[in-house]
């Protein structure tokens, strides 16, 4: 049941549609950060369906469709977003980059092109002004004479870049749930999975002898901003959780589910689900408790798979939901040393020249490995370079040009074009290189400096870090960039200064 959750956002709406629709939202959204974009667009379309008003619904939707290769029906949605009642932040920007792929790219903006021609390519226009002189798409306007473009006015640019300055600053959320575990015993548990900013945070928790492909026990603490949703009256807390339950039961064919409100307040309700017959081969009970605060919807949960919990272990988590977790600040659930959370106490300090970075995700993997990814603060909304760290104790390399072959082979396949890779420096045990390839659907470049290497201690290693700008990386910043990677070190799985 854990899995549905990770479809949630915080509902705060007028609607049972409206808590559909977010629920559809954040399934798609997922989906499309996977990269499925059959079910992506699937899930967008039902939330356009279901709340066609929230500016988001349609911008998510046709950054699905455009990641299809619908460049038609991206076109329109991104335009019919910028029109919702409630406008979504990031509409300008995706608006921006669609037109540019698929009208600037292709021409159909190019004066002296006619206005069938136009009308072919794009569609009717939103408006027509000026005495049908004037075509309005979106935030573009075309001005025609004698059925001939003779002008476009996009005076947006300036304005997608003030957004992006004000939107798009990294905070952390607020609060937190905090787990107080029996004196000593947080030892015996370890992270899977990170992912945690303001509007939305997930850590993942198994036993530290278990791994994330088959776990059996796990504690899930999650957050879903309110921001964003106080344009819509509030709804009572039980009324989120009965789409909830609707969502577990449409998530189990069987429909063969059993759901107990356990406890219930105004502001908080612990609750359990089973599955009584396996869904796609795994069964699993839950017990949950969630919160609704001023600023944001919390739930934390134990998932036990593949059979149900005793009796005994039943009232265990029952007990430790009623009496041991609250939320707190996230600065005071940093000092708590035997409460898990979503203060991050395990990703050290990158130094001076990172210290406006923040971890966007980080994984566990199995067999050891973990992966994490750093952002700037400045660029929590839309990402344009990053730092992704890569640990396999386990690799089984032969030498350094092994690794590297991996390495380019994994790279080239992101690019149709073939990628050219210059070494900067390399060792025995050490290589650091560079490459770059045209992004062309966004008007992009993609540029990377990677430092790899095989350490007795850790494995291998890998600290890439990479951006996509409108222009190519000049040489002094690939050697600046090469610097500050070789500062840095890895030690148990985490990189450091």
């Amino acid at each position: 049941m854990k899995v549905v959750f990770c479809l949630l956002m915080i509902i705060i709406a007028t609607s049972c549609n409206s808590i559909s629709s977010s629920l559809n939202y954040s399934k798609g959204t997922e989906c499309l950060e996977k990269g499925d974009y059959e079910e992506a667009v699937a899930s967008l379309e039902k939330a356009v369906e279901l709340d066609p008003d929230m500016g988001r619904n349609h911008t998510n939707l046709a950054t699905a469709y455009a990641a299809s290769g619908e460049w038609d029906k991206a076109w329109k949605q991104s335009r019919t977003g910028l029109k919702a009642k409630y406008p979504d932040e990031h509409g300008l920007k995706s608006f921006d980059s669609i037109y540019k792929a698929y009208v600037t790219s292709r021409g159909i903006d190019k004066i002296g092109n006619s206005r069938k021609m136009i009308e072919e390519r794009l569609g009717p226009p939103d408006m027509v002004l000026a005495n049908g002189d004037q075509y309005k798409y979106g935030l573009v306007i075309m001005t025609f004479k004698n059925d001939v473009l003779k002008h476009v006015v996009y005076p947006y640019p300036q304005k997608i870049a003030d957004s992006a300055c004000t939107n798009q600053v990294y905070h952390p959320p607020t609060e937190t749930i905090v787990l107080k575990l029996p004196k000593g015993s947080l030892a015996n548990w370890k992270e899977i999975s990170r992912c945690v900013n303001e509007q939305k945070g997930s850590v993942e928790c198994i036993p530290l002898n278990q791994q994330s492909h088959n776990w059996s026990e796990m504690i899930c603490i999650q957050l879903y901003g309110r921001s964003g949703f106080d344009q819509k009256k509030s709804i009572p807390l039980e009324n989120i959780l009965d789409s909830i339950r609707e969502e577990n039961l449409s998530a189990h064919p069987s429909k063969k589910i059993t759901w107990k409100v356990i406890e219930k307040n105004k502001n908080d309700i612990i609750y359990e689900c089973i599955s009584h017959e396996p869904c796609k081969g795994i069964t699993e009970h839950e017990i949950a408790h969630i919160f609704l605060s001023e600023k944001n919807l919390h739930r934390i949960g134990f998932t036990r798979r593949n059979n149900e919990m005793s009796s005994d272990e039943r009232e265990e988590k029952i007990k430790l939901l009623r009496e041991s977790v609250s939320i707190v600040s996230l600065e005071e659930a940093a000092t708590i040393s035997d409460g898990l959370s979503l203060a991050d106490k395990n990703h050290s300090d990158l130094g001076p020249a990172f210290y406006d970075w923040v971890v966007s995700y980080a994984y566990m993997l199995d067999h050891g490995s973990t992966l994490v990814c750093h952002i700037p603060k400045s660029q929590a909304s839309y990402i344009t370079e990053f730092m992704q760290t890569l640990v396999m104790p386990n690799w089984d390399a032969s030498s350094i040009d092994q690794l590297f072959e991996a390495e380019k082979n994994t790279e080239q396949r992101k690019s149709i074009e073939k990628i050219d890779f210059q070494v900067i420096k390399k060792t025995p045990n050490e290589i650091i290189y560079c490459y770059s390839y045209p992004q062309d659907d966004l008007q992009l470049k993609v540029n990377a400096v990677t430092r790899s290497f095989i350490s007795d201690q850790e494995g291998y290693c890998s600290i890439r870090y990479k951006h996509a700008l409108p222009e190519w990386m000049k040489k002094e910043e690939i050697l600046q960039w090469k610097e500050k990677l070789e500062a840095l070190r890895i030690c148990n799985g985490v990189v450091q200064k």
